[in-house]
């Protein structure tokens, strides 16, 4: 994150999050949007939130202010409309006639792939960790947000695309990195988790900020012979990573709608994911304008360049007409693993 925004995060976040809609911010200054386009020459903190209201409608308290003070000077605020994260694993029916939900041998990434007690997820692409090659769903797509067992098979296709254990298994779970919520669905799990909250306070002298920069899992294949180093739909090699950069053209291979290209928006989005369980916080994410749905979690999402295809990262969230993925690097580091790709090996 920019410095300005770093501080605009001690100083004023917590507060402004507690204003109606609100629900993310970028961790960059973006010229002013008016009017559907953007004012040159304007930098300013763009806070995103579910829906705009008319000034007249707010209380004082509910209001965002139009500026802040920040390194010594007045930064402006901009209120950007974008509707709510969600995980996408409630499967919807497939807006392609290229089937990707079909079952597939060699294995290829954008393929129907989830947890044998899941419904529908996709296949991301595949990692090294020493000498050990691993397939990667997103965390609630192969450990269910947390829940699963290290050992439990993966299904490709997935459950609700007609995947059967044993028959389909294509891998099995082998670790994650695990997701942090800030607020869960159950009342009594979040009644205590207020009570951890209390005591983590007490006893480390700061509130506990639970930050999530990845949603990912990975399973062991077992065998790498049913593996194939392709994305369904999508012509080329992953020969390296992209650059996350805003206006940059990305392209997602999923489950659901299939080959679809987007614009990134926002290469340093920070915001809420709502999932089955509960309320997670992510930050350091990319916020791409283009097509997706539920099912297309774990989505491939990759660039095209002269040498081939360069792969940014794990679609793992998103609206109708929005996702956002993991980057790439996040993932290495969080995880320590390697992207895999035909040109290289883990050393």
């Amino acid at each position: 994150m920019e410095d300005i925004i770093l501080e605009f995060k001690k100083k004023y976040w917590k507060e402004i999050k507690k204003r109606p809609n609100v629900h993310g911010y970028s961790g960059i200054l973006h010229p002013r949007i008016k009017g559907g386009k953007e004012v040159p020459g304007t930098r300013c903190i763009r806070i995103y939130v579910e829906k705009k209201v008319p000034a007249h409608q707010l209380s004082l308290k509910e209001m965002i202010p139009r500026a802040l003070d920040l390194g010594g000077s007045i930064v402006e605020i901009d209120v950007v409309e974008l509707p709510r994260m969600r995980y996408l694993d409630e499967p919807e029916d497939r807006t392609t006639p290229i089937d990707h939900q079909k079952r597939y041998r060699p294995v290829q990434a954008g393929t129907s792939c989830m947890h044998k007690n899941g419904t529908a997820c996709t296949l991301s692409w595949y990692f090294w960790k020493g000498n050990n090659l691993y397939i990667a769903l997103n965390n609630h797509c192969g450990s269910l947000e947390n829940t699963a067992n290290i050992g439990d098979e993966w299904l490709q296709p997935s459950p609700y695309d007609g995947g059967i254990y044993p028959k389909d298994t294509v891998a099995k779970l082998s670790f994650y990195v695990p997701t942090k919520y800030e607020t869960f669905k159950c009342p009594v799990r979040n009644f205590l988790f207020r009570i951890f909250k209390m005591l983590y306070h007490i006893t480390h002298f700061r509130a506990y900020e639970p930050t999530n920069h990845v949603d990912i899992s990975f399973g062991e294949p077992i065998s790498r012979d049913i593996l194939s180093f392709k994305i369904f739909g999508i012509e080329g090699k992953i020969t390296g990573k992209g650059k996350h950069v805003i206006g940059a053209k990305v392209y997602k291979s999923g489950r659901t709608t299939g080959v679809t290209e987007g614009v990134i928006v926002d290469p340093a989005w920070n915001g809420y994911v709502y999932g089955r369980r509960g309320k997670a916080w992510y930050e350091d994410c990319v916020l791409v304008k283009g097509k997706c749905a539920g099912g297309d979690s774990g989505s491939p999402t990759i660039s095209k360049s002269p040498d081939g295809l360069l792969y940014h990262g794990a679609l793992f969230a998103g609206s109708d007409e929005f996702w956002i993925y993991c980057k790439v690097e996040n993932i290495e580091r969080e995880a320590n693993v390697k992207l895999a790709t035909h040109l290289n090996t883990p050393f």
